[in-house]
């Protein structure tokens, strides 16, 4: 009998801690088969105090520009590791003000059977104050979550 097919969704940024996690999945649980959806969850959050203090509207189209500049930047690099792994997938995009809350409710949409992740490894007070997007994955994901820790 075949093996159903899993959809993985692995969240990535433009950081080591990310492309570290895609290695660990490909060496370790990658199955052939496997549906990979390699995921950008872009915070295009504009500060509001910058912006309505200085009603400068370049400030806003600088947070965007970055923002699709670095999409695009991920997009490529990630569609090159799929070529080059020959694995069966596909890269998306996603804005929202609070990345955890966008890859869980992807990762639902999406029938995710698993969720492989790096960690940036924040100390204890920068992760009390900022937050940590693997944490919150972690504890509000419905289904199995593998975090790569910081290396």
């Amino acid at each position: 009998m075949a093996e159903a097919t899993r959809t993985v969704v692995l969240p990535v940024d433009l950081s080591d801690h990310a492309e570290a996690a895609f290695d660990w999945f490909v060496d370790h649980i990658h199955k052939e088969g496997d549906n990979v959806i390699i995921l950008f969850s872009q915070d295009c959050t504009i500060p509001s105090s910058t912006f309505y203090q200085q009603r400068n509207v370049e400030v806003f189209q600088n947070i965007i520009k970055t923002a699709k500049e670095n999409a695009k930047e991920l997009v490529n690099k990630y569609n090159a590791k799929l070529k080059t792994t020959k694995m069966k997938g596909k890269v998306e995009c996603i804005f929202d003000s609070v990345p955890g809350q966008g890859i869980v409710k992807f990762a639902k949409e999406n029938q995710a059977s698993l969720v492989v992740m790096g960690s940036r490894g924040l100390g204890a007070v920068r992760r009390t104050i900022l937050g940590s997007v693997s944490d919150y994955v972690l504890h509000h994901s419905h289904c199995p979550i593998v975090i790569i820790p910081k290396h």
